[in-house]
């Protein structure tokens, strides 16, 4: 069963969910592309290699896909597949058999999740951890979603709900690595923007790193995610065996991709392919879900339609148009896309035994939404921009509401404990909560601290000390392609 979704996994990167038109169409234009080569090897090769003609137009097609595990650029792809029919050409024999090993090969990395590269410490049926049967971790991560977001889970009584966490960052970076390295920026002090150019800090070598954490206690450790900072350009990778992102999803020749972005360039609207991210990334976590592990799994998937609402909304939204600026209507456009992805959460939630699966919920920073007119994140250390909903389900986890304040790194620390199966877990509470890390450059290095009592926040002058030392970290330099995606999210000018 896994080989047959892979072949069309691999004729069709692009394809979750069911197609459109459009995707018909381009479908059948490859269709007819590859019997125009079909025709054309058939006269030119059926007297030297009448098995060529069956088996080369495939092969060409698949011959890149074996290039995803050496983390190649696409644009060795054309150059794969010329070489293959050059070869076929010159040497006709040698040819037929390369095509027909392509074409078994080709589904095979893909049934084995290495078509977006090996990122994990090894292969998944080589490493085997002692220890009795663990529990399926399903984290779903949220963008730019508030404490007082309104976004219900799935039969909230059976979640233990966290009222005061306090996310380590105002934006994603940070925040993100905070979350998986279980420390607060003042820590890792990674996420960090350079005080001169257009870098980030990385996260230093030796640091913590919950996928890896998992891999060694025997976990399969896939990831499914959107925002063009969880990437492997920032280290997001590291530890997963599979790590499938919604930039990656291309359509065949990029003419989708193309027109669309055409499309947006004159008109303002927002590509399709844009708009479906979330759902692609939440059908393509599902399809992996589906299939039968031979390991626990430790799965993550990342949504992003709430950043979006002042470019896109989901659903009717009177008075919305792209560029608006009326306070009323982005608000309004920010619950419509909360509303959608709590549809998307509810059918992951769904897709899971949570007897057997601990399923965590929070978001990695809050927003902004019009108080003393200002619509964003990243700007500022306070709740509006640092608190965020967090809860978890499953074995383990007892159900309830928790008022103590909480911080979101503490995460990472509480899954491996229900992973080591230690006894009744819990996030600890404190009475200051670390934050820091803003995305102003001129301002990277402030950090503070929350307060449990009153909600204030107090700088924290020995991180910024620290901080002026980061000089000494190495510096991570976004390629040209995140740059454009950072740009279309409204993060860079």
């Amino acid at each position: 069963m896994v080989l047959v979704e892979a072949v069309p996994a691999v004729l069709w990167p692009g394809a979750v969910g069911l197609p459109s038109l459009l995707d018909v169409t381009l479908a059948l234009v490859l269709g007819a592309c590859l019997g125009v080569v079909s025709g054309l090897l058939a006269r030119l090769l059926w007297r030297r290699a009448p098995t060529v003609v069956a088996w080369v137009p495939l092969a060409a097609l698949l011959a890149p896909q074996l290039l995803r595990p050496l983390e190649l650029s696409y644009s060795w792809d054309p150059i794969l597949s010329g070489a293959l029919l050059l070869l076929v050409w010159w040497l006709p024999r040698l040819g037929a058999g390369l095509a027909v090993l392509i074409t078994i090969a080709a589904p095979l990395v893909v049934a084995a999740g290495l078509e977006r590269g090996p990122s994990g410490p090894g292969l998944l049926w080589l490493h085997h951890a002692p220890g009795g049967p663990r529990p399926d971790i399903l984290l779903i991560t949220v963008d730019t979603l508030r404490a007082d977001a309104g976004l219900e889970l799935p039969r909230p009584e059976r979640w233990r709900h966290h009222e005061q966490a306090v996310s380590a960052a105002p934006w994603t970076l940070p925040a993100m690595i905070s979350l998986f390295a279980g420390q607060p920026v003042r820590e890792h002090l990674g996420g960090l923007p350079a005080q001169q150019g257009g870098g980030y800090t990385g996260p230093v070598d030796g640091l913590s790193w919950l996928p890896e954490a998992l891999w060694e206690r025997g976990y399969e450790c896939v990831a499914f995610v959107s925002n063009p900072y969880l990437t492997r350009t920032f280290g997001f990778e590291r530890g997963f065996q599979r790590f499938v992102h919604a930039d990656d999803f291309r359509e065949p020749f990029l003419v989708r991709r193309g027109l669309e972005r055409a499309r947006h360039q004159l008109t303002g609207r927002v590509e399709r392919l844009r708009r479906e991210r979330d759902d692609r990334v939440v059908a393509a976590a599902l399809r992996q879900l589906e299939r039968p592990a031979v390991a626990p799994r430790f799965t993550w998937v990342h949504l992003l339609a709430p950043h979006e609402y002042p470019r896109d909304v989901e659903g009717e939204v009177p008075g919305w148009v792209p560029g608006t600026e009326d306070p009323a209507i982005l608000r309004d456009g920010y619950s419509a896309n909360v509303q959608a992805t709590e549809a998307r959460i509810a059918r992951l939630v769904a897709a899971v035994d949570t007897r057997t699966t601990v399923v965590a919920f929070t978001a990695d920073h809050g927003e902004q939404l019009g108080e003393d007119g200002v619509f964003g994140h990243g700007l500022s250390l306070g709740d509006r921009e640092l608190r965020v909903p967090l809860a978890l389900r499953g074995p383990g986890v007892e159900p309830g509401v928790v008022g103590e304040q909480v911080s979101v790194p503490s995460l990472g620390p509480l899954l491996l404990a229900l992973v080591d199966g230690e006894p009744d877990p819990a996030l600890p509470a404190v009475t200051e909560a670390p934050v820091g890390g803003l995305r102003n450059r001129n301002k990277g290095g402030t950090f503070a601290w929350r307060s449990a009592v009153d909600g204030a926040y107090s700088e924290d002058f020995s991180a910024v000390q620290r901080a002026r030392t980061q000089d000494a970290q190495e510096l991570v330099e976004p390629d040209e392609a995140t740059r454009r995606a950072l740009e279309a999210l409204g993060y860079l000018d």
